[in-house]
């Protein structure tokens, strides 16, 4: 009989700040109803500029995740208010609030989670597609924006290395979780990692911990 290995990792997320500094109107902040968002030329980096190495984003509250060909990112937040932000801002028209927004400064830290031997053509493909679609009309968009952007519940990148896929789901509890599936013939040994941008790397049991500049990351199986 054909049986499937399935190792499902959550992620717990503590206390975290970083080092590159951004205006807060330049990342998408999360909601209650997040989703992966497919890239159609609408995210960008921390300079402004376009980012196709990011094929599909998470934003969750201060958080981010990238998914590439070769890995995947955390970006993680603090956000600094700076003196002249006004606290109270119910009564702001719309263009107040944005200016009130800007006077937020995030610090993001930045880990690279990147595939060792992995297959770099696998397929990467989202399902379990949400119905709202997504327009961007941002000042790095053309003039009739990016429209009818597509989000999904699930991302999959299908034998990212020999018989074995990597799921990635948004989860109500977590913000979201990853799995490797190891189908008959693969073989766990060939899943590795490099990770940059962490302080500190510790496994303890089934946990791995991932330090930031002022906290860290726990990842549970």
């Amino acid at each position: 009989m054909k049986k499937n290995l399935l190792i499902q990792i959550f992620l717990i997320i503590f206390h975290f700040t970083g080092f590159t500094e951004m205006k807060m109107n330049q990342f998408p902040r999360g909601d209650t109803h997040a989703s992966f968002i497919k890239n159609h030329g609408q995210i960008i980096d921390q300079h402004s500029r376009p980012n196709p190495a990011c094929l599909y984003l998470l934003p969750l509250q201060y958080f981010n995740l990238q998914l590439r060909s070769t890995g995947f990112s955390y970006d993680i937040f603090q956000i600094h208010p700076n003196k002249n932000k006004i606290q109270d801002s119910s009564n702001f028209s719309s263009s107040d609030k944005m200016k009130n927004q800007e006077s937020e400064t995030a610090i993001c830290n930045r880990i690279d989670i990147d595939f060792l031997e992995s297959n770099v053509s696998c397929k990467i493909q989202g399902s379990d597609h949400q119905k709202t679609l997504l327009n961007f009309y941002t000042s790095t968009c053309p003039s009739e924006g990016i429209r009818n952007v597509e989000q999904y519940s699930c991302v999959t990148y299908y034998d990212v290395y020999p018989n074995i896929d990597l799921q990635f789901l948004v989860d109500k509890k977590n913000g979201f979780k990853y799995n490797f599936i190891i189908h008959h013939g693969g073989n766990i040994a060939d899943i590795r990692f490099k990770i940059s941008g962490s302080t500190n790397i510790v496994i303890s049991k089934d946990t791995l911990i991932l330090g930031a500049i002022s906290g860290e990351i726990k990842e549970s199986i």
